[in-house]
């Protein structure tokens, strides 16, 4: 013979239910509808960065087999391997965030922090610094146009990362938190 004792629900409580000798614990609505609006975000920003990655990766190759380099010859093979690591991190965080595994979502949270810094100090060393020794042209047009257009695109990208950081850390809480 089975007891239900059921708790009042509250917003703000969980729902315990005890039946014999199991206590069954559920999350209120308010934090499941927490949990589901921030992994629905996490996964659009993720994906729209996925997204950009891949671009980013074909026209890498594309670039390469082109031997296209615009000057930067010795550093094509450092734009490569960020590109790569771009690719494989969201990658990564898609399966983390579409599963609700919360290592994998801290795990790359951490990844996209290392990719950030490199792409950081990857842009700095190989883009900005050489700028300012060397003039660079494309026929009539200074490069320094086309550097200043890739550094917008670079910059807002870079902020959308960080706030992808801050969401895989924020759902891998409330994960946590709500005991998934």
């Amino acid at each position: 013979m089975s007891i239900m004792d059921i708790e009042p629900l509250n917003n703000d409580t969980k729902v315990r239910i005890d039946i014999s000798d199991a206590t069954y614990q559920y999350s209120t609505m308010s934090q499941l509808s927490k949990i589901d609006r921030t992994r629905k975000i996490l996964l659009l920003l993720i994906s729209m960065e996925f997204v950009l990655s891949t671009i980013s990766v074909i026209t890498v190759i594309y670039s390469y087999a082109l031997d296209f380099t615009l000057g930067f010859e010795s550093y094509n093979v450092v734009f490569r391997f960020l590109s790569f690591l771009s690719f494989l991190c969201f990658g990564f965080g898609l399966i983390a965030a579409d599963r609700y595994y919360v290592t994998g979502l801290r795990l790359f949270a951490m990844l996209l922090m290392l990719d950030l810094i490199l792409s950081y100090l990857s842009l700095i060393n190989f883009i900005i610094i050489p700028m300012t020794f060397e003039k660079y042209s494309m026929g009539k047009v200074p490069v320094i146009i086309f550097i200043l257009i890739f550094l917008m695109i670079f910059f807002v990208i870079l902020f959308l990362q960080a706030y992808i950081i801050r969401l895989a850390y924020k759902l891998s809480n409330l994960l946590n938190a709500n005991k998934y």
